[in-house]
């Protein structure tokens, strides 16, 4: 599958958790429509690696997120989001506040990465 993203690949969001957990997010699907009422974080259905994490492809941040239908398995939809296609629904119409937070966001998680390679580095030595 073309859009499998890789354990290796990801690095962990516990590194900014507290930035981005219990926040609800406007996603935009693939549809193109907007829909509210995502999380970040742990789901179902998936391993605790996948929901915790955020993997850069192709130069773009994807983060795994839900629509916080956990409960019910049969209403849950989960994925990978692009970071532009994300923001935190409190900031619904002020774009530019969209626009800090993203890139906030893809600082942080290119701070990661960079730990994340040099790690890999290390240990690969």
């Amino acid at each position: 599958m073309g859009n499998s993203i890789a354990k290796e690949d990801c690095v962990l969001l516990d590194g900014i958790a507290n930035f981005l957990d219990n926040n609800s997010y406007t996603i935009q699907r693939t549809s193109g429509e907007w829909e509210s009422k995502w999380k970040i974080g742990k789901g179902i259905c998936c391993p605790d690696w996948v929901t915790q994490t955020a993997s850069k492809k192709l130069g773009t941040w994807r983060i795994f997120m839900h629509n916080g239908m956990c409960e019910d398995p049969n209403l849950y939809v989960g994925g990978w989001r692009r970071l532009e296609t994300i923001y935190p629904t409190s900031l619904k119409g002020n774009e530019g506040a969209i626009n800090m937070w993203r890139k906030s966001v893809s600082n942080q998680l290119d701070s990661l990465e960079e730990l994340r390679i040099a790690m890999e580095t290390e240990e690969s030595k």
